[in-house]
Parts: C-alpha cells; sequence; structure tokens
C-alpha cells in the first residue's frame, strides 16, 4: 500500500508540475518516460574539479515497464537555445571538442522505472571563454519497444558546469587608497554618460564584524545623483548595508558576515530601484528617473578628514556597470564573472590585474582607471587636488579568492 500512494503522490506532482508548465497534457492512465530529476527542475548541475570529469544521467519511466526499454540520447544546442529564450538567460553550449557522450544508449529494464544510466564527460576547459557560464543539453532522441511516451517537457537535462576559478582582487583595507577617478578629468572627449537603466554591480569581502563605525565601501557617482554603498549608518545595524542611489536609500535585510563573498547588485528599471544580494532580490523602493549620468568612481570615503573613520577592511573584485536593469536569472548567472562582451555591459573593471595600479576596462570601451590620476577633497569643501594613490594598490591573491562558476 505505501508503494501505491507514494506512486500516486509522485503522478500527482509531475501532473501538478506539467500542468504549470504548459508543455503537455498529462494523462495519468499513460506510461511517461522523462530524464530524473527534470519534473523538479530541468537545470542541474556537473561538477567539475578537473579535466577529464564523467557526469550520470538516468531517464524515469512514471511506472514500471513490462519489457526492456531502449533509449537513445544526444547533445541537443538547439534546445538550450529554446531554454534561453523562454528563461531569459545566456547560457553557451560547451564547445564540441570538449565534451563526449560516452554513452548513446540506455535501458530501463523489464520489472524496473530507471534506466542503468549513461556517462557525460567533459574532456577539457582549454578553449572556453572565460566569463561564460556552460550549459550541456542532453535530449532523449527516442525510445524504442514498450507502449511509453516521451514527456517533451522534460526529455531534456541542462547540465550546468559548476568549475572552480580563482581569482586576484584589491584589498582596500588601506585607507590612504581612498580617492576617486574622474573619467571627465582624465579621459579626452569622454562625456557623462545617461543612464535611463543601469546596473551596478561588485563583489565584497569584508573581514571584520560590526565593528563601532561606518564602513563606506564604493560610488558610482556622476550628474544628478550616486550609487554609494556604505554599511552600519547611524541607526542601522553594522552589518548592514545601505544604497544612497539618485531615488532615495535602499537599505538590506540581509547582514553581511565577515570572511566570505557576497556580490551586491543595484538596479533601477525605470521605476524601481532594487537591490540584490547574491542575485537574490534583497530590497526595492520605487522611483522615478534622475537622469543620473555616470561620471566617476570612487572606492571607499575619500573626503575631507572621513576614510580612517570610515575604513572598510577587506577586498573587492568584479566591478560592473551596465546601460539596462538585469534580472535575477542574469546576476546569478554572472556572480563569478561574464563574458567582456556580453550585450548592455558598459565597463568591466575585474580588478584582478594582480601587478600594478590601473584597474583595466576588459570591455575595450577604454574606462581604464588610473590610480595615480585621482581626485579628493582634503577639506570640508568642494575644492578638490589630484592625488598620485598608486602606491597604495595592493593585490590579493589566495584560497578565499574562489568562486564556482
Amino acid at each position: 500500500m505505501k508503494i501505491l500512494n507514494k506512486y500516486f503522490l509522485w503522478l500527482c506532482v509531475l501532473g501538478a508540475f506539467i500542468s504549470c508548465n504548459g508543455d503537455d497534457q498529462f494523462d495519468p492512465d499513460k506510461n511517461y518516460v522523462l530524464l530524473t530529476g527534470t519534473d523538479v527542475n530541468a537545470l542541474a548541475t556537473f561538477q567539475l574539479d578537473d579535466t577529464p570529469s564523467i557526469r550520470y544521467v538516468t531517464t524515469s519511466a512514471t511506472r514500471k515497464v513490462n519489457e526492456d526499454v531502449i533509449v537513445d540520447y544526444q547533445i541537443d544546442n538547439d534546445a538550450l537555445q529554446v531554454y534561453n529564450q523562454k528563461n531569459k538567460t545566456s547560457y553557451y553550449p560547451v564547445p564540441e571538442s570538449s565534451v563526449k557522450l560516452l554513452d548513446i544508449r540506455d535501458t530501463i529494464n523489464a520489472g524496473k522505472a530507471f534506466s542503468n544510466g549513461i556517462r557525460i564527460q567533459v574532456v577539457s576547459t582549454e578553449n572556453w571563454v572565460d566569463g561564460r557560464s556552460y550549459v550541456i543539453p542532453v535530449s532523449i532522441q527516442r525510445v524504442s519497444n514498450g507502449d511509453l511516451e516521451v514527456l517533451a517537457s522534460a526529455k531534456t537535462v541542462f547540465l550546468r558546469v559548476s568549475r572552480k576559478l580563482h581569482f586576484s582582487s584589491l584589498d582596500i583595507s588601506n585607507y590612504n587608497l581612498y580617492s576617486e577617478y574622474w573619467f571627465e578629468e582624465s579621459k579626452e572627449g569622454f562625456t557623462p554618460i545617461d543612464l535611463p537603466q543601469y546596473t551596478c554591480e561588485i563583489k565584497v569581502f569584508l573581514t571584520e564584524d560590526k565593528p563601532n563605525r561606518i564602513r563606506r565601501l564604493c560610488n558610482w557617482g556622476g550628474e544628478n545623483g550616486q550609487n554609494m554603498l556604505r554599511f552600519g549608518e547611524n541607526g542601522l545595524d553594522r552589518n548592514q548595508l545601505q544604497w544612497v542611489s539618485p531615488g532615495g536609500s535602499i537599505v538590506s535585510k540581509t547582514l553581511f558576515a565577515p570572511n566570505r563573498w557576497y556580490t551586491v547588485s543595484l538596479t533601477f528599471d525605470g521605476s524601481k530601484y532594487a537591490m540584490y544580494v547574491d542575485g537574490v532580490k534583497d530590497a526595492e523602493i520605487l522611483g522615478t528617473p534622475s537622469g543620473f549620468k555616470f561620471s566617476k568612481f570612487e572606492i571607499g570615503m575619500s573626503w575631507a578628514g572621513y576614510p580612517s573613520q570610515q575604513r572598510t577592511s577587506g577586498r573587492i573584485a568584479e566591478v560592473k556597470l551596465w546601460n539596462k536593469a538585469l534580472v535575477a536569472n542574469e546576476i546569478q548567472m554572472g556572480m563569478c564573472g561574464v563574458d567582456a562582451e556580453t550585450s548592455g555591459l558598459l565597463a568591466y573593471w575585474k580588478m584582478n590585474e594582480s601587478s600594478g595600479h590601473i584597474f583595466h576596462d576588459a570591455t575595450g570601451n577604454g574606462y581604464d582607471m588610473d590610480w595615480s590620476d585621482t581626485w579628493r577633497s582634503p577639506t570640508e569643501s568642494d575644492i578638490y587636488q589630484q592625488y598620485d594613490k598608486s602606491s597604495f594598490v595592493t593585490w590579493l591573491q589566495d584560497e578565499k579568492n574562489e568562486c564556482y562558476q
């Protein structure tokens, strides 16, 4: 009786999934085949710690089969294109030379409801492009023997390759580093960039837990507003992040713990300012376009005598500026890095130079920041002076700088 109840419950869950998906008409009297796990989520993980590496994929039937059922598989990049369009993602197929189906045929033996499994092998990552998220789409090509029907909405599993990446980061613990880079002063022909919609992103790693001070992190500044980040503003928890945006103050629900990386994404879509933490929407407010125009970037709190008082102990990486409001799927795909040629990416400072004092713009758009040519006001006034901060640029490379793409 327990087996029957479990089987009936699975059919109910599967029927509800298919009803929501809308791609199939589910008939509980039929026996269906589907790739195992796709009834819960078609996107699965292929953990890649080294190459070559193998992952198994199996097929399930909605009830035990009466005879041996043969299942043939294929790598189906057309299905990935459809998935991207449907889910507003931009996954890339693994280069053909990098992946093998070690088995293309599988069997569900008589009296069972699960196949023996096939093996997918990633041979190499040699031709992979940094910043791209790769997926291996494996589909059921055909089923032979038995009166079974392939469930169209669950015939493909999308194996998202997750690999450990190591990177460099910028140490921001020394408050002498803090200053602003003014593109209008240092880049000939530069005009402030009008951003009716935009996204600002940064990865941050804090090394202190609730110090008794405000900690200024950074600011994407310019005309008609700013996008300044700071922790522990008066009245807030010392690990709480505040975004001072052109539309007002947005305060995180997340309390930022020390000694781990966070990705912070700030989006404005023309009507809402939204803060995401690690790809999950954390807080938002309504707002109207302010006419914000980007023209400068600040590290830390550089004004007057405040650098030491609002020091942030930690490190940063992956600083980006987009001319569109990213959605959650797009943010989650790029938390370790993105392809520098991605549409809408205006400037991309990976902060992974490892040496030197120039923060290079990976997009090729020319927005490099030279920290020997920065500006700050040494007094509480609007009088700014030029400063060479190059000697305070310090790079960090250790086991803390790891990310799974």
